[in-house]
């Protein structure tokens, strides 16, 4: 729910800032900075968040690889008996490759330093890139959540 209400708390800043600017009022100008640094950090520290988990998917996904060469090693009765966590590992390891797919593709197309010379456009992208990088984070922690709960429970 958090990570929802931070993209929309933001909107609702650009919002009232683009509709209570004046272009030709300097406080509306400082407000309008404000409003892009403030965005600016927030996508700087989902980056940095989703960099954390993003690290270790290459780690947990060998792991799950490595329960999943396991099982395809057991006799057939075995292998049958566990088909519903060789899914679920499955599953999880595509999971983890689509969020770390979709944290590179992220980084590949951000640009920090986009429309610097035009508030509202830098406010409307940074806004932008705060939905996303909330998602991105999103999907990486859930991802790693889920493969870490399968690995504990066969460990």
């Amino acid at each position: 729910m958090k990570k929802i209400l931070l993209p929309l708390f933001s909107l609702t800043i650009v919002a009232l800032s683009i509709g209570c600017n004046d272009k030709n009022n300097n406080s509306g100008k400082k407000e309008l900075t404000a409003t892009a640094d403030s965005l600016y950090k927030v996508v700087l520290k989902g980056h940095d968040e989703g960099m954390v988990g993003w690290m270790k998917i290459e780690d947990v996904k060998a792991r799950v690889q490595h329960l999943l060469d396991s099982i395809n090693k057991l006799p057939q009765q075995a292998q049958a008996a566990a088909a519903s966590l060789k899914e679920s590992l499955s599953n999880s390891t595509t999971e983890l490759q689509t969020a770390y797919n979709s944290m590179e593709k992220w980084m590949e197309e951000m640009n920090l330093d986009s429309a610097s010379n035009n508030l509202d456009m830098r406010i409307k992208y940074l806004t932008d890139e705060a939905g996303k990088v909330s998602v991105m984070k999103e999907a990486i922690n859930s991802s790693l959540k889920k493969a870490d709960s399968l690995l504990k429970t066969k460990s």
